[in-house]
């Protein structure tokens, strides 16, 4: 239990910092592409085997980021959908995107059952976007509100994303003879 509130701590820490980038660097193609690298960095040490592998990932994440962000920008910003919509299914991009590509490390991940958990995850959990990207001002309650939906986005999809890949490797453990 303390391993998970830990790696929730982290990806929480995770979200703010990608919040830091998107406030610090209101460029649009710098942010699109440091967007997703802190969550691609911790997902790299916590699900990555290999060193290649966890460098491909931090550049998947990267990739993920900017569909996802570009998804939201393309229904909302391009035409005019509905926040809490457009949000949701850029949620459910940035969630079967992350559980495809930590599959890198974890075959389990690319189940039908855990693409779709994990999908569904990121869509619901993208909701408080759609409150933030309608209240989204420049003004200190707007920065608490921006914080707070990416720090519980990633929190909970990446501590998500831990405990599949933690059952996964407790059920593919061979018991000493």
């Amino acid at each position: 239990m303390k391993g998970r509130l830990f790696v929730a701590l982290l990806f929480g820490l995770s979200g703010a910092v990608s919040y830091g980038e998107l406030w610090l660097w209101q460029d649009r193609p710098v942010t699109l592409w440091l967007g997703g690298v802190p969550f691609g960095i911790l997902a790299a040490c916590l699900f990555a085997r290999t060193l290649q592998a966890g460098s491909f990932l931090v550049i998947l994440f990267g990739l993920v980021w900017a569909a996802s962000v570009e998804t939201a920008i393309f229904l909302i910003g391009d035409h005019a959908w509905n926040s809490y919509i457009g949000m949701a299914l850029a949620g459910l991009v940035g969630g079967f995107g992350v559980a495809a590509s930590t599959g890198i490390s974890y075959r389990s991940l690319l189940s039908a059952r855990s693409l779709v958990l994990v999908t569904i995850t990121g869509g619901v959990l993208a909701l408080p976007f759609g409150y933030w990207e309608q209240k989204n001002a420049d003004l200190p309650s707007s920065h608490v509100l921006g914080i707070a939906c990416f720090v519980l986005w990633q929190a909970a999809v990446g501590t998500f994303l831990f405990n599949l890949c933690t059952e996964s490797s407790e059920s593919q453990a061979v018991p000493l003879p």
